[in-house]
């Protein structure tokens, strides 16, 4: 019997890509397949000996000293780049032949035919080379006449695959290839070097403005976005592997000399372009895994895989992030309702687990069996757990893993070439139990299964070797039969060119809805950058469909392709008219801000604000029309009749649509009584006649104050708001709404109009004077006859209370109002079907969807609190889970102030007279400054920090807002009183500068936005060196204030700054 010793020298720790652990299972099944196949002769014996080499240097040379005293035949790695160099070496002098899934580095690539050659006895299996790369690169530089280069990268990245260094032997790598070209001329950044000093000083300093042509790298995307932009404005071309992510997609604005190179993940990529484009498909939703905000790991491999997905479907998608490790299956509902509302394909990233709980959130939200969604999963490494049947779970319910097979039908699995054969099924299990057995690890990957191929492929040569009378020992024969060949292997064929090195394809996987096992229907070839369909293979589609479902509804995903409910069916819109009684419309400022308010409010209750005509005599407001005519029509309808059911549900229309209301910008009605409550077509009701006061207070107040109307107009009202008198506010409190809607329920439940009194014969004018006039014993409607429930009668005399603290908000009677109506919406549907459909429209709000509602309504008020402290735009990538990246700004103007004197006029103050000070003078700021186009940036002591021009460009127009909000902030202190010394006056100093500046958010925990660059340095210090009641221009924004010719500038003259 001859024995066959191969070594494995491979990294014990399970945080190596290519540990022993993962490894071994794949050499042990090959070996069962060579044994199987009689590819060797039966007296030969192959054994695999385990040899942990740390990933280092030392010990894995300690490894292959101890391999070959024990005859070793062959030896499978090191994979590490350290780790393999010596062994590689060596290996040539024993005469052992070296396979490894390793040796990407330069190094690794020359040429070994040769007996001299240094690694002569290396063989690479592995599917990445920086060899390719370099080419690549180097034809680019060619293309564009480019000779000198600039290597920036990040030394440890990517340390689990190759070991320490590894991004840095890349550069070293690239290094070499650009030698041999002789013209190339190079230098490298590190940078971790200086990294105090920051990227912008570096760059500066290492490049002198003037050095390189060209920028190679860096590949992470928070290092290379100051760098791109920088090398923007310096017209250097910046060619780098990474920059994945969506931002950078926008380069004409922000990096117009980035070159992007997506590497595997951008063949991934490429795969679902084709896919989408047959089906034609243009709008793609994706949600993928990502590690917390903050984490050490910074972004996860799916972050940079669908980086890669956005640039070759040339669209800004749908996408949203989530962390697996905590998220919840209420989580992936939410995501998966978020992803809905904008694409119906969507593409999945994480591990096979966290995607059988997407898909049973998907079957559960009905997006399985409607057939409207595709879901594509990005399958990095292929493995065991995804390659058969990935819905099923043994520890799981029967019932939970039906489900799943019926989500999986909706399902593509996008992943590295594997076959869907019996050999492949049978290796499968076979390796994870092997797995299980030895190191609990029940998985298998593509990556590892590369050392599958690599006994296949030894096996083969040696066999070779020996039927024509070789030895065993001759490992210079058994490497050049392993060379440019192609054999199949347990991927499908294997091709090995002739330097070594290997060539990889891509699969596109359905589940077959027979077997509900996935199958390939689809190649993609990595060499000819194609897609190949498999034949007599179809794709099956979800929803027992025939066909692919379209990527976006046929009205819309807001409905807003189809007919609007306002339209006819001769196609006129119907609306609703109030004339509005002025002489004249001025379009202010905050007129037109609050007609966007109003247009902004959509809910079922509200009635939807269409527009307004400004012009007299012809002044309207446009709203939507409600064909039922209002509350007050009905009541007063007794042909129309009321069971309890409808009589509860007009209540409830109306405290949902004042709670929305409420926590809307509208803040309150103002007028809320039952002729301002109306009735569409499907009988819901709706709130109208709120918001813009302003333009229908003198419609109302035309009225003869001594007629029946308009005393009649007072029943509803709130007595606080009554004895205000003229000082009465238009819009009104909420807790005087509180009070009207009491005032509604009471004419509900009678059905006598406004304020019943039983055998009482008051006028209105009588009516609302003694509710005025009330004080210990309040004047109140009748309620001692009512035959409406005890409840009923408690919360109107809760919200009529005459302590408007005492009354309840329309939260709270949100929850009351559905507890009185829960017995009439239990009741039975099939019976009062017809009955209901007649009386009042079908409530399509359920409970999940209140309190859906509910959670909304305090995630918005939580993003209205963020976006106080950020720019809006910077805390809506915050809040999607997205990194925030530093930009660029060519030209903003940056305002400084403080008070002169501040520091004695604290010492003369307690600490709660400072406080106050400060509160009320910076609140007085606080309401100047939102007239104007600027954003505030921060507050220290009695300093106060304003620009223009960012987060939102405004071309020029950012030094003109400043010194208009300066000189308005200036007569404001002038008139400003201090509290506790009104006597004293003020003394504002304020400075101004224009310039370019770098605005990102810095920290994690309370983040700040930061403004960072010279411009900042120099606003403080016009500011320092300015005088009391003055405004400090410099002279690049007296420059951009002359365009304007609209303000008065005096010479100061020179004044020496530090």
């Amino acid at each position: 019997t001859c024995t066959i010793t191969a070594a494995v020298i491979l990294p014990k720790e399970d945080n190596y890509e290519m540990s022993l652990s993962k490894v071994i299972p794949v050499l042990e099944t090959a070996r069962s397949f060579i044994m199987t196949k009689n590819w060797l002769p039966r007296n030969v014996n192959l054994t695999f000996v385990e040899m942990d080499d740390r990933c280092s240097n030392v010990y894995s040379i300690f490894r292959a000293f101890n391999a070959y005293s024990t005859c070793a035949h062959v030896f499978l790695g090191p994979a590490c780049e350290y780790a393999l160099a010596p062994v590689g070496r060596i290996v040539k002098f024993w005469g052992v032949p070296l396979i490894t899934a390793g040796g990407m580095t330069h190094d690794y690539s020359t040429n070994k035919s040769t007996c001299d050659s240094e690694f002569h006895m290396v063989v690479s299996v592995g599917r990445t080379s920086f060899r390719v790369m370099s080419y690549f690169i180097i034809r680019i530089l060619r293309e564009y006449n480019w000779k000198k280069v600039f290597l920036i990268y990040e030394k440890n990245a990517y340390s689990n695959v190759a070991g320490i260094d590894t991004c840095k032997l890349m550069a070293d790598s690239l290094a070499g290839f650009f030698k041999a070209e002789n013209d190339i001329i190079y230098n490298s950044y590190d940078t971790a070097l200086n990294a105090g000093e920051g990227i912008k000083e570096n760059l500066r300093r290492e490049l002198q403005y003037t050095y390189s042509n060209a920028f190679l790298g860096p590949v992470c995307d928070y290092v290379i976005a100051p760098v791109a932009r920088y090398a923007g404005v310096w017209g250097i071309p910046v060619l780098t592997a990474g920059a994945q992510a969506d931002a950078f997609r926008h380069k004409p604005l922000s990096y117009p000399t980035l070159t992007r190179m997506m590497g595997s993940y951008r063949l991934v990529g490429e795969a679902l372009r084709h896919i989408l484009h047959v089906f034609g498909w243009q709008v793609a939703g994706m949600l993928y895994h990502n590690h917390g905000v903050g984490s050490p790991r910074g972004n996860s491999m799916c972050h940079f895989t669908l980086g890669a997905v956005f640039t070759a479907l040339n669209q800004t998608p749908a996408h949203r992030s989530f962390n697996e490790d905590t998220a919840t299956p209420q989580e992936y509902r939410e995501l998966l309702q978020f992803v809905s509302r904008s694409a119906r394909i969507v593409v999945v990233c994480a591990n096979p687990s966290t995607v059988r709980e997407i898909l049973l959130a998907a079957e559960e939200l009905n997006m399985v069996d409607s057939g409207e969604y595709v879901f594509f999963n990005i399958e990095l490494f292929s493995s065991s757990e995804g390659s058969m049947k990935p819905w099923e779970v043994p520890e799981d319910t029967p019932e939970r893993n039906e489900r799943a097979r019926k989500a999986f039908s909706a399902l593509l699995t996008v992943t590295a070439s594997t076959p869907d054969n019996s050999e492949y099924r049978a290796f499968s299990e076979e390796v994870m139990r092997l797995a299980g057995d030895r190191f609990n690890n029940q998985s298998v990957s593509t990556f590892v299964t590369a050392f599958y191929d690599a006994v296949l492929l030894y096996s083969l040569a040696l066999n070779e070797t020996l039927n024509e009378g070789g030895s065993e020992m001759d490992g210079r024969a058994i490497t050049q039969r392993m060379w440019n060949r192609t054999f199949r292997g347990l991927a499908g064929q294997v091709n090995i060119d002739a330097n070594g090195d290997r060539i990889a394809d891509y699969s596109l996987l359905d589940m077959d809805p027979v077997t509900s096992s996935f199958h390939t229907v689809a190649n993609y070839i990595g060499a000819t950058r194609t897609l190949e369909y498999v034949p007599d293979t179809k794709i099956h589609w979800a929803g027992d469909r025939t066909d692919p479902p379209p990527d976006t509804p046929t009205c819309g995903f807001d409905n807003s392709l189809c007919p609007d409910n306002c339209l006819r069916s001769d196609g006129l819109l119907q609306v609703a008219i109030k004339t509005i009684n002025k002489s004249r419309i001025e379009l202010t400022r905050p007129l037109l801000l609050e007609f966007k308010r109003m247009r902004d409010l959509h809910h079922d209750h509200l009635v939807r604000f269409l527009g307004a005509c400004v012009d007299p005599p012809h002044a309207c407001l446009l709203t939507e029309y409600c064909p039922k005519g209002s509350l007050q029509d009905i009541l007063e309808n007794e042909q129309f009749k009321l069971d309890w059911m409808f009589r509860y549900s007009l209540m409830h229309d109306i405290v949902k649509g004042m709670s929305y209301l409420h926590s809307s910008d509208v803040k309150s009605h103002g007028s809320l009584k039952s002729s301002n409550c109306v009735v569409d077509s499907r009988f819901v009701l709706k709130i109208t006649d709120f918001g813009l006061h302003g333009l229908r207070c003198s419609g109302e107040d035309a009225d003869d104050k001594d007629s029946y109307a308009y005393w009649h107009k007072q029943l509803w009202t709130a007595p606080e708001l009554l004895r205000m008198g003229s000082q009465r506010p238009p819009e009104g409190t909420q807790k005087g709404d509180i009070y009207s809607f009491g005032i509604i329920v009471h004419e509900i439940i009678t059905r006598q109009g406004p304020f019943y009194l039983h055998n009482v014969d008051l006028s209105p004018r009588e009516i609302v004077e003694n509710v005025r006039n009330g004080q210990k014993l309040s004047f109140r409607p009748t309620v001692e006859q009512l035959t409406c429930e005890e409840e009923v009668v408690s919360l109107m005399r809760h919200c009529w209370a005459e302590e408007a603290t005492d009354r309840p908000d329309f939260h709270a009677l949100k929850t009351a109002v559905r507890k009185i109506n829960s017995d009439y919406e239990s009741s039975n549907i099939l019976d009062n079907l017809l009955s209901r459909m007649e009386q009042y429209a079908n409530n399509l709000e359920a409970l999940v969807e209140e309190r859906t509602s509910d959670y909304l309504e305090e995630k918005r008020k939580c993003e209205e609190l963020l976006y106080q402290l950020l720019p809006k735009s910077v805390a809506s990538q915050l809040i999607l889970g997205q990194s925030v990246i530093a930009e660029t700004y060519d030209s903003v103007t940056i305002y400084f102030s403080d008070i002169v004197g501040f520091t004695s006029l604290s010492a003369e103050s307690t600490p709660l007279q400072v406080v106050d000070l400060l509160n009320d003078l910076y609140s007085c700021f606080d309401s100047i400054i939102e007239n104007f186009d600027v954003y505030k940036v921060e507050t220290i002591g009695d300093a106060y920090m304003v620009v223009s021009g960012l987060p939102v460009r405004n071309g020029t127009a950012h030094a003109r807002e400043i010194a208009r909000m300066s000189l308005a902030l200036l007569s404001a202190v002038r008139g400003f009183t201090i509290r506790h010394r009104p006597s004293d006056q003020l003394k504002l100093r304020i400075g101004m500068h224009t310039g370019p500046c770098v605005a990102g958010v810095v920290g994690h925990k309370m983040p700040r936005y930061c403004l960072f660059g010279d411009t900042v340095n120099t606003a403080s210090r016009m500011e320092s060196n300015g005088l009391p009641l003055k405004i400090h221009v410099s002279p690049k924004t007296k420059a951009v204030l002359d365009t304007f010719g609209s303000f008065e500038l005096e010479l100061r003259g020179e004044v020496e700054m530090k």
